[in-house]
C-alpha cells in the first residue's frame, strides 16, 4: 500500500472489507442469480466507507491513493470469487 502507519485509514478500509468478506461469500449465490448485490451487502459496503474510498475528503471521502484503493477493492473481489471458486469447476477450451 501506499503508506502504512499504524493510524493509516488504507489499513482501516482494508480490515473493513475483510469483516465484510463472509456476508458477500454469503450472498454469492444471489449475486449471481440476480446479478446484482443484494440490498443487505449495498447497506453493509456504505456502512463501512466503502462507495466513498477515492471521494475527497472534503466531500465526505476516504481520498485514498489509487495503490490504496485497489488492495480494498480486490479483497472485496477476492470474498465472491472465493466462494465460486468452491463450486464450479475449470470449463474445457472449445
Amino acid at each position: 500500500m501506499g503508506s502504512t502507519t499504524a493510524d493509516d485509514p488504507a489499513i482501516d478500509y482494508l480490515r473493513r472489507a475483510r469483516e465484510l468478506a463472509p456476508d458477500i461469500a454469503a450472498a454469492a449465490d444471489e449475486i449471481e442469480c440476480r446479478r446484482e448485490l443484494p440490498e443487505a451487502v449495498v447497506d453493509a459496503l456504505v456502512e463501512r466507507g466503502l462507495f466513498r474510498l477515492l471521494l475527497p475528503r472534503s466531500l465526505g471521502g476516504a481520498e485514498l491513493l489509487p495503490t490504496d484503493f485497489v488492495p480494498v477493492i480486490e479483497e472485496i473481489a477476492k470474498a465472491d470469487a472465493r466462494r465460486r471458486g468452491a463450486s464450479t469447476k475449470p470449463r474445457a477450451a472449445r
